[in-house]
């Protein structure tokens, strides 16, 4: 039976070692629309993770301030 997404919404992942996340929990995302800084931020953010532009902002300062 095919199920839709929305439906799943909510529902808990299990493994046979406990609870490991939840359906749909992510940011949202449109494969239609342009994926923009923003939106990889938040991606980032959920994740846990910094982004790959967080080293190229830090080496921009480190440059600026020579």
């Amino acid at each position: 039976m095919l199920r839709s997404m929305n439906d799943l919404e909510g529902y808990a992942i299990r493994a046979t070692d406990g609870n490991i996340g939840h359906v749909k929990d992510s940011p949202p995302y449109d494969s239609a629309a342009q994926l923009d800084r923003e939106q990889e931020t938040g991606i980032y953010k959920h994740y846990g993770r910094a982004g790959y532009w967080a080293a190229e902002d830090k080496r921009e300062a480190a440059i600026s301030r020579h």
